[in-house]
């Protein structure tokens, strides 16, 4: 969700992978899941994005290389689905790589694998939580293998870091792997943004880890986007705040979920002239509020019921359009 230049967003861990027979999921995994799909991106006033990471224990798997990593990433998919599942509003499935032992033949295989099964599983490449150190060590050798891939890079300091500062440069001897978020903040004892800032809400203790986005409202929308799988999209995702005011021939209107489209609003401009609202249709101001969610979902539904037009709720066709423009003069 987007408040003035802010994005909301909250990352909770979801599993490790622990010694071999024994994975780990977090105890409040669940709870915060679930919590987190009640946030809906689409609600100006409590939405949030969400995401999750995977805590990569390849040391527990050395010599297993891709089958190690497949693993972990078959009990990742399996507790998310049962925790409520994964799709819109939702960021890339995290890895967490920590700086464990084992040899950069084994760890590098152990990613591909845990990628392979990831993309087969929820429609979406995974991203990769590192930082410049652990990358540049003996356990990866700087690779520049997964550059494509999204980047949550971690550095932080017990001082903080300027506002405008950037985090280190990765990969250090190989090809740039840019960043997309910075976690700049540690929690724990690493209490420098509490202690600057104030308590972060919604957090028992007011401290936790804090990141920072790094692009524009068409960049998260990008990271939002699913399925997105790296290297095989037929074309770029079209920013959804550029959708243009011409009418498409069909767009799903849940791939606009989560922020303020100019083609939205045209939409429930004209369900409020065929009647329906204005409640969840309108902002403060009594105007279009371009914001797809449930209620405007219901009132395009029970226009296209009314008309006899088939196909999904969220499915504007030029059909419908059509209709939603000329029923009040043919009647």
């Amino acid at each position: 969700m987007r408040r003035g230049n802010d994005f909301l967003y909250a990352i909770v861990k979801c599993t490790e992978g622990a010694e071999v027979g024994t994975p780990f999921v977090d105890p409040k995994f669940e709870e915060n899941w679930k919590k987190l799909l009640e946030l809906d991106p689409s609600d100006p006033d409590v939405g949030m994005y969400r995401g999750f990471y995977h805590f990569a224990r390849y040391d527990n798997r050395q010599g297993q290389g891709e089958q190690g990593g497949e693993n972990e990433a078959k009990w990742m998919c399996k507790v998310i689905k049962q925790a409520g599942g994964y799709g819109e509003g939702c960021m890339p499935p995290w890895l967490d790589l920590e700086k464990w032992e084992g040899t950069a033949e084994n760890n590098l295989a152990f990613i591909r694998g845990f990628i392979r099964v990831t993309e087969g599983e929820l429609g979406r490449s995974p991203g990769f939580y590192t930082g410049v150190n652990t990358w540049a060590s003996s356990h990866f050798k700087d690779s520049d293998e997964f550059t494509a891939y999204d980047l949550w890079e971690v550095k932080y300091r017990s001082n903080g870091w300027q506002e405008d500062a950037e985090p280190p440069v990765m990969t250090k001897n190989n090809g740039p792997w840019p960043w997309i978020l910075w976690q700049w903040s540690g929690g724990g004892e690493w209490d420098y943004y509490r202690q600057k800032y104030g308590p972060i809400a919604g957090v028992p203790s007011g401290n936790c880890d804090v990141n920072r986005f790094n692009g524009t409202y068409e960049d998260m929308g990008r990271l939002l986007a699913t399925p997105r799988i790296v290297g095989e999209d037929p074309e770029p995702v079209v920013p959804p705040s550029s959708v243009p005011l011409t009418v498409p021939n069909e767009i799903d209107l849940n791939t606009l979920k989560g922020f303020e489209s100019d083609y939205v609003a045209r939409v429930q401009g004209l369900l409020l002239a065929q009647g329906y609202g204005p409640d969840g249709l309108v902002n403060s101001s009594g105007l279009p509020d371009g914001l797809f969610g449930p209620k405007t979902e219901g009132y395009l539904e029970a226009f296209k019921k009314s008309q006899g037009i088939p196909g999904p709720a969220s499915l504007m066709t030029l059909g419908t359009w059509h209709r939603l423009v000329v029923v009040d003069f043919e009647e």
